[in-house]
């Protein structure tokens, strides 16, 4: 299985693939991220659409496209924790480096460009099970992730561990593909702020189930290292749920009490230069 593709290493194929679909994903949310902008963008915007220029639609995808590369970094900047967590719990590269540094990351980035982090952290959380669905190809190919002995149906060779084996990867790399769909479906009837909060709980729940197939070593009764980071995922997703639904207006109102300030900025301009206009076109007349 670790040479899939002939003498292409399929592993290290899907991982590119992974990182290449992500950035193209990542265009797709362009138009989501041109209404969450930073507060620095809306003003550039702003002082564009004062001097009258005529490249401000232009402008607007621009400056949304830069603000929402640099999520997408952040997305896979975040993946960097997962072999120093992995280290930790000695379990190899371990994806909840990558959930659980995430959120501060892009928490951060809000606020150097003052901008909403629940919007923000909605947008960058649709590119995640993207990704993870490539990464899991990956892993299945390499065979690395071993399932327990399977004698029915599809299996998978672990390159070190002979003979069938459950194809968790692959069961995983599905799990990915539902939740993306699922997520996409909620966010239009989402409260701001939910979308990471579920994802975290949807695949630390998902995850939790197949560790069972796994052939790794038990550290707690029947459970592994893994049940545990997803009991863990699963209770940060349900306090992060909690926190957005008892602060998440409060959280919203201080970071965008600045952004409604320059809407009426940008109102009362609208207004005089409509104004002028209609005064311009009477006097034609």
């Amino acid at each position: 299985m670790h040479q899939f593709f002939g003498d292409l290493n399929a592993f290290d194929l899907f991982n590119n693939i992974a990182l290449y679909v992500t950035i193209i994903s990542s265009i797709f949310f362009v138009k989501a991220k041109t209404q969450a902008m930073g507060l620095y963008s809306r003003y550039v915007l702003f002082y564009v659409s004062k001097k009258g220029l005529r490249a401000k639609k232009f402008l607007e995808y621009f400056l949304a496209f830069i603000e929402m590369f640099i999520l997408m970094a952040i997305s896979l900047i975040s993946a960097f924790f997962n072999a120093p967590l992995g280290n930790l719990l000695n379990t190899g590269v371990n994806y909840f480096g990558n959930l659980f540094s995430i959120a501060p990351l892009v928490f951060i980035f809000s606020l150097i460009i003052m901008a909403n982090p629940m919007k923000q952290m909605d947008i960058v959380t649709l590119l995640l099970p993207i990704r993870l669905f490539f990464v899991k190809l990956a892993c299945y190919c390499q065979g690395c992730c071993w399932g327990i002995s399977w004698k029915y149906g599809p299996h998978n060779h672990h390159y070190d561990h002979p003979g069938n084996q459950v194809p968790v990867q692959a069961i995983e790399a599905f799990w990915a593909i539902a939740i993306l769909f699922f997520l996409l479906v909620y966010r239009k009837k989402a409260k701001t702020g939910t979308l990471f909060p579920i994802y975290m709980i949807l695949y630390s729940g998902t995850r939790f189930f197949s560790e069972f197939f796994r052939n790794e070593e038990n550290v707690l009764w029947i459970f592994k290292t893994y049940h545990l980071l997803c009991l863990v995922g699963i209770a940060i997703g349900l306090i992060m749920l909690l926190i957005v639904k008892i602060f998440g207006e409060k959280i919203t109102e201080h970071f965008e009490n600045s952004h409604r300030k320059l809407d009426l900025k940008i109102a009362q301009h609208e207004e005089q230069k409509g104004m002028r206009t209609h005064l311009i076109s009477k006097g034609k007349a």
